[in-house]
């Protein structure tokens, strides 16, 4: 679900920028319009919003500083110098003399992540370096997350030399040594900016490992059993994660995995040209009450710019709510206040809808 979920988010992002960068985006239409009616909601077009807002400035300082400046969007790129058989796809890296800009859109709010000194965009930074250093003259490279559901926008640069140097001194001894299944593997946390998580032997053996430990004779598992494997899931559904985008991009160059083979995936359709199809309509009599949906109101956050943050804020008090949180599982240092179950209200919500 999350993982579907963030794919949405991704190509709304994808969507939005492409759009106002007057460029076709009719793939990241149709990944998006797949997903849209699951998982689009007001908080992800604003987290669009958001992203596509900072991208542009950040775009807009580059022209004005370069005339020859490039912008790319979903760029993939290749590793494989520092890291054998790795890849990635950049959400955004902007060109200029002088200046490189990787751009990461994440839309998880669960953990608060740092551009500084951070593995992973340090990796994707090299990739876009390798491809671009020959047309520009880059000295520095700048690293930005974009993380708006919990308003953290990070960013950290470096010397492109430094780059250059932790590629080669710390990046690469430590991927070959992995590749080569040599030195000492650990899984962790910090495996979620490894560039070999989807062949790395250390991260299956902790999932297999985790599930017996924890499996048993009986039927149902204890309390402090579910706690242990919530502690490493995170970790696994990455794991899981990578190594299906390394056997997708494994068929996709013409080497599938035993047993798999590459078809196409499912679609819904999309309405290329919406006024055309509403006049055919009304023509065969139908009215645009039936063919339009009502008109709705705007995203909170498109209205809050339309009117400023301050004075909406004023204006709305009397209209809008924030409904709490639905309850969700978090490790116990998670600095939000734990919430008391009412065994009362979650009786009433088991026999909800059940008569008398």
């Amino acid at each position: 679900m999350y993982t579907e979920e963030g794919t949405c988010a991704h190509a709304l992002c994808e969507l939005r920028l492409l759009t106002a960068l007057n460029r076709p985006a009719e793939q990241a239409q149709r990944e998006y319009a797949a997903l849209a009616p699951k998982y689009s909601t007001p908080e992800m077009s604003e987290a669009a919003d958001t992203y596509t807002s900072l991208v542009l400035q950040k775009w807009d300082k580059a022209q004005r500083a370069d005339k020859l400046a490039r912008i790319y969007v979903e760029r993939r790129l290749d590793f494989s110098s520092y890291a054998t058989d790795s890849f990635g796809t950049a959400d955004c890296i902007i060109l200029s003399n002088a200046c490189m800009e990787v751009i990461d859109f994440k839309y998880g709010k669960g953990v608060e992540v740092s551009a500084i000194e951070n593995p992973q965009m340090m990796i994707y930074a090299l990739g876009a370096y390798e491809e671009f250093f020959l047309d520009y003259s880059i000295h520095e490279v700048c690293m930005t997350i974009v993380q708006p559901r919990i308003g953290n926008v990070s960013e950290y640069r470096m010397p492109a030399g430094e780059l250059e140097a932790w590629g080669e001194n710390t990046l690469k001894p430590a991927a070959l040594a992995a590749y080569q299944g040599e030195g000492e593997l650990v899984a962790g946390e910090h495996c979620r900016f490894c560039p070999v998580k989807a062949v790395c032997s250390a991260i299956a053996f902790k999932a297999l490992d985790a599930y017996r430990e924890n499996s048993s004779d009986v039927k149902l598992l204890p309390a402090h059993q579910t706690g242990n494997l919530l502690k490493i899931i995170p970790m696994i559904e990455q794991w899981a994660q990578a190594v299906r985008e390394h056997g997708l991009a494994m068929a996709l160059e013409g080497n599938a995995p035993d047993g798999f083979k590459l078809v196409e995936g499912r679609s819904q359709r999309v309405i290329d040209d919406v006024q055309g199809l509403s006049f055919i309509l009304q023509q065969e009599g139908i009215d645009e009450e039936n063919i339009y949906k009502p008109r709705e109101l705007r995203a909170i956050g498109d209205l809050e710019k339309v009117v400023g943050k301050k004075r909406f804020g004023e204006l709305s008090k009397p209209f809008i709510s924030k409904p709490k949180g639905k309850p969700t599982l978090a490790p116990i240092t998670d600095k939000r206040e734990a919430i008391i179950p009412d065994p009362i209200e979650a009786a009433r919500q088991d026999f909800a809808g059940i008569e008398d």
